[in-house]
């Protein structure tokens, strides 16, 4: 009987394990080369979003192209390290200029990743690969804010916020009267009140009736509204009359110069009745008073006549010198003209008298007559809201516009106005 000797496995069992260990390393390296790929291109993608929204925000600061490239280039550096041979991002803007009111900018970037397992060519390709990543981001007058108060101003012809009477180099008076009826745009008041109410009040039809009573703007004014436009225009209720508690928090507000957003609107797209006001954009400002309308800060001295002297004997032909007339006078006068009056009736000039204005001497005409009163008018003093009758239930509310402000959302592409708030994002 012959006996079958055993086969010894070692040799295949080292064969099995140089295969493992090939197959091992090889997905190991893989998986390297991969993971670190999508590393790369998440990184990329990152500088590239952040180049696209910087560029943006250039052309949104009124800058030009060139910087718009310059802002591109700096934020793939800064996000992403490129090697020398690579070459700079590209930017290309989609519609109009970086000039335009509002467009959309993409930026173009391709890197290489390069691959550092070079052992293991004899397993795959392990060349470099290219990865190419682009983004593209939007710019336009800001559609919505999170922090609107409940107030709007209009914007002037010239496309501007105006600055009824200017407190400084930097800040603007403008004077709330309050009064009911038509808003009287002529007589600085810039300021209403606004229903923001989202079923009655903001965002209504041009026919739409407005309620008759007014909303609440206390809580507008202390924690701020999210409101978005409809379109280029959207018609938002007048609130007529504002609490105390409102000008409270108006008032609160100045003393910390809160920065607040507020709606812009066009006089001219009002509705017939002006019950409505034709919301264009936001414009970010900063509110550094509220000054009752009943102080002379607010209101300032206004001009009016000043009598020279007591009731006059005037004779024929004869000069008199206001200067002398009126050197007892305290306050400053606009010796611009003088008004001769006897009773209801007022002297006309170049008929009963004649005025030089360069030396303040006024000539008698006429037949010589009793009891003629001389005035000059004062020159007045302005407050912060120029010359204004007092009203205690006006304000005078002073305010600046930091200017470049980005913020809101729902970039549009205008027309925009001066230091009209703007927006940036990118495009899904």
């Amino acid at each position: 009987m012959t006996l079958l000797r055993e086969r010894s496995e070692e040799g295949a069992t080292a064969v099995l394990m140089a295969v493992t260990l090939v197959v091992f390393f090889g997905m190991l390296a893989l998986s390297l080369d991969i993971g670190g790929m999508l590393v790369l291109r998440r990184r990329l993608v990152g500088a590239v979003d952040a180049a696209a929204l910087a560029a943006a925000q250039t052309c949104a600061l009124d800058e030009n192209a060139g910087a718009a490239q310059s802002q591109a280039v700096a934020y793939v550096d800064e996000n992403y390290a490129a090697s020398a041979s690579e070459d700079p991002p590209g930017v290309a803007f989609l519609d109009d200029s970086c000039d335009a009111d509002g467009g959309r900018v993409q930026v173009h970037y391709d890197a290489t990743h390069q691959n550092d397992v070079a052992s293991l060519d004899f397993l795959w390709d392990n060349d470099n690969q290219e990865i190419s990543v682009e983004a593209t981001a939007l710019w336009g007058i800001a559609g919505g804010s999170h922090d609107v108060v409940p107030m709007s101003m209009n914007v002037g012809d010239d496309g501007l916020v105006p600055c009824p009477t200017e407190v400084d180099e930097n800040s603007c008076g403008s004077w709330w009267d309050g009064d009911e009826g038509p808003v009287d745009f002529a007589n600085s008041s810039h300021w209403g009140w606004m229903n923001t109410d989202e079923d009655s009040g903001w965002d209504v039809d041009i026919d739409d009736p407005c309620p008759n009573a007014g909303h609440d703007l206390t809580e507008g004014i202390q924690e701020g509204l999210d409101l978005v436009l409809s379109g280029p225009i959207t018609y938002v209720c007048i609130n007529r009359g504002a609490t105390t508690p409102a000008w409270n928090a108006l008032e609160e507000a100045a003393e910390v110069d809160r920065i607040v957003d507020v709606p812009i609107h066009d006089p001219e797209e009002m509705d017939d009745d002006q019950t409505k006001f034709a919301v264009i954009g936001f414009a970010r400002m900063r509110i550094e008073e509220v000054i009752p309308g009943n102080s002379d800060e607010a209101h300032g001295a206004p001009s009016e006549p000043i009598q020279c002297g007591g009731t006059m004997r005037l004779v024929r032909n004869t000069d008199y010198d206001l200067d002398t007339l009126c050197a007892d006078v305290p306050v400053s006068l606009d010796f611009s003209s003088v008004t001769l009056s006897k009773g209801s009736n007022e002297y006309a000039p170049g008929i009963d008298y004649s005025y030089n204005v360069t030396t303040h001497v006024f000539r008698w005409l006429s037949a010589t007559e009793n009891g003629v009163k001389v005035e000059v008018d004062s020159v007045g003093e302005d407050g912060a809201c120029g010359q204004q009758t007092s009203d205690p239930n006006a304000r005078c509310v002073v305010f600046s516009i930091p200017m470049g402000s980005i913020s809101g959302f729902n970039p549009t592409p205008g027309p925009a106005f001066e230091g009209a708030l703007q927006a940036v994002r990118l495009d899904s």
